[in-house]
């Protein structure tokens, strides 16, 4: 079998290694409902006086507790598969400005500017994804609560992917399941880019939509985690189950 050569989605400048941030506090049960998100935000992880930043995709929100997900991958150190250890970070207002679109080979990216005002709280970086406390919800462009869907619920078929490639704006893109993956939780199915508007302004998946909300059958399944170097139609996507198992456990 061919071995396809694949990259994690996130814009970043990482150069520190810093102490493991505080964990969100424990819940009684996992929501049944959540905010699927799409925004892109700025991510500024801070140790000893030094940042690592870049831009991400937020995936859900928790109107209840208030807690966020984002990427559904981790950030690991420079040149390593090692997951960073975070001392601390924010969550930062932020909007695309450009795209350099992707071709075989030449993975693209979203070009981000955002400000340094926070807007949230960076508490855990996970191999799942970073979660944290969105503090100042109404600068978001917040969304409808959709029901969670069970991994054993995602089907090879036709979704949606909520991705924001101008300014702030989320918008909707027809994307298929191709493929279903239970042996990496980062890696949970395979997916690809059928919108020809999508494929048009950036070739595909870039570096960017890391976090990208995925939704089938009106639930919110999973997020973009990955794409494939040669192809920047197809990629991977996480359960959104695996995303919450990090927060409240198995």
């Amino acid at each position: 079998m061919k071995k396809l050569s694949c990259l994690l989605l996130l814009t970043f400048i990482i150069n520190i290694t810093p102490a493991l941030a505080a964990p969100p506090a424990e819940r009684t049960a996992r929501p049944n409902e959540l905010i699927p998100m799409g925004q892109t935000a700025g991510l500024r992880l801070t140790a000893d006086g030094t940042n690592v930043s870049g831009i991400g995709t937020l995936t859900f929100y928790d109107p209840v507790t208030k807690m966020f997900g984002a990427l559904g991958h981790g950030i690991n150190e420079t040149g390593t598969r090692t997951l960073m250890r975070m001392g601390s970070g924010t969550l930062l207002d932020a909007e695309v400005v450009d795209v350099r679109k992707g071709s075989s080979g030449q993975p693209g990216e979203l070009k981000g500017s955002f400000d340094n005002i926070p807007s949230g709280t960076l508490l855990m970086n996970s191999s799942n994804g970073l979660f944290g406390v969105l503090e100042t919800p109404e600068k978001f462009d917040i969304g409808s609560l959709l029901p969670v869907a069970g991994k054993e619920e995602v089907s090879i078929g036709y979704a949606q992917m909520l991705s924001n490639i101008n300014g702030d704006k989320v918008e909707s893109f027809d994307i298929e399941i191709t493929r279903i993956l239970e042996e990496d939780s980062q890696r949970s199915f395979t997916i690809k880019v059928n919108d020809r508007t999508l494929i048009d302004r950036t070739g595909g998946i870039v570096q960017g939509m890391s976090g990208s909300p995925i939704i089938q059958n009106g639930k919110l399944i999973g997020a973009v985690t990955h794409v494939l170097v040669n192809d920047p139609k197809k990629g991977y996507g996480i359960f959104i189950e695996n995303m919450l198992n990090e927060i409240f456990g198995t």
